[in-house]
């Protein structure tokens, strides 16, 4: 995996015992087979003031800049949804 290039956001609440433990595991076995982390992980919190989005705010313009990868649209686009029901037989 060394030509991988990788970067690795969590999202997660202190109040459990293991926080965040699934991005810090994928986090550390990303770079223990030998891929290249492009920023240090960030660790997105249930409990602060905008959930996740105040870490994530702060952990995605320095990823973007790395990257080179464009702002993120002012606006929302709209949710699309497909349903598919397809009747089974018993």
């Amino acid at each position: 995996m060394s030509n991988v290039k990788f970067a690795c956001f969590g999202l997660g609440d202190t109040s459990y015992i293991h926080y965040n433990s699934a991005a810090k595991e994928v986090d550390e076995i990303f770079e223990k087979l030998g891929g290249q982390r492009v920023i240090d992980i960030g660790l997105g919190n249930d409990k602060d003031d905008e959930k996740y989005e105040t870490a994530y705010y702060e952990w995605f313009p320095e990823l973007a800049s790395e990257c080179n990868l464009p702002p993120p649209p002012d606006t929302l686009l709209p949710s699309h949804y497909d349903f598919n029901l397809s009747p089974t037989s018993v």
